[in-house]
């Protein structure tokens, strides 16, 4: 016959993990026979490795550039529209990493970029997202980028089509045509249809 035994484990303090990030914590454990406990504790340090995506300036202006397409397809305020597309453009052409220069404090001054979209750029760079964005997604179906294929078809006309005969896809757009119902729309003839 054995005896009973029992062990008892402790650990405090720091390890590195495989990302580079320092944990802290203690861990413990105890055990008697077959009945026993354990518990862990672990505290990510504050130089954990960043997991919001790296945009560059080309990203940013490629978000603001179809923020201004989905505004301008939702039939938007032109003033409001042409900011967008205005900073997209500055972005584009900005020598400065606008994200790296965000998260170190210090935004940089872009001509033509106003307080709504200055905040909107500060979200970028925090979180690597912009919820106003996600949303304008959400509420333009995908398919209308299917329309702005055909030349002649910009933002503004594909809007139109969608917003006042319900037109989302190349086939409603045929269908449309066929039937004559194109011509109801400022600029369209039956020449267009």
């Amino acid at each position: 016959m054995r005896p009973a035994s029992a062990d008892l484990t402790a650990f405090l303090g720091f390890s590195p993990t495989p990302e580079n990030r320092t944990v802290g914590g203690f861990a413990g454990g105890g055990g008697f026979l077959v009945v026993g406990f354990e518990f862990e504790y672990a505290n990510a340090s504050e130089n954990e490795v960043d997991p919001v995506p790296g945009l560059r300036n080309g990203d940013l202006a490629r978000i603001f550039a179809e923020i201004g397409d989905l505004l301008e397809l939702k039939g938007d305020d032109g003033f409001k529209i042409a900011a967008y597309r205005r900073a997209a453009d500055t972005l584009a052409h900005e020598p400065t990493d606008v994200v790296a220069a965000y998260r170190a404090g210090s935004p940089p001054k872009l001509p033509g970029v106003g307080k709504a979209i200055d905040e909107k750029l500060a979200a970028l760079a925090d979180t690597g997202r912009l919820r106003f964005h996600e949303r304008l997604r959400r509420e333009v179906p995908p398919s209308l980028v299917e329309l702005l294929a055909i030349p002649g078809v910009g933002s503004r006309t594909a809007g139109e089509l969608w917003r006042q005969l319900g037109i989302a896809t190349l086939d409603d757009l045929g269908t449309a045509a066929r039937a004559g119902r194109l011509r109801t729309i400022k600029g369209m003839s039956e020449k267009t249809e």
